[in-house]
């Protein structure tokens, strides 16, 4: 809420209070992903080389919905 985001799945890579990163929605995992490598001034060669079609891992929710019931 602090941020003023109400969307889910949001990604946020933050350092320091500092937003470096971030994607509302799905996908943005090559984004995300380069934003780190670039953060962490890493040698490494990057899981996507391009944006996946669709998540291998899809998302679930465990929580309380805005009705209140689980």
């Amino acid at each position: 809420k602090r941020l003023g985001i109400d969307f889910w799945p949001a990604q946020i890579l933050m350092n320091g209070g500092k937003i470096l990163c971030n994607h509302i929605g799905e996908g943005g995992y090559k984004k995300l992903e380069d934003s780190i490598i670039k953060f962490l001034k890493l040698r490494t060669k990057s899981i996507f080389s391009e944006e996946p079609k669709y998540s291998r891992f899809p998302s679930i929710y465990c929580g309380r919905g805005k009705n209140g019931k689980v």
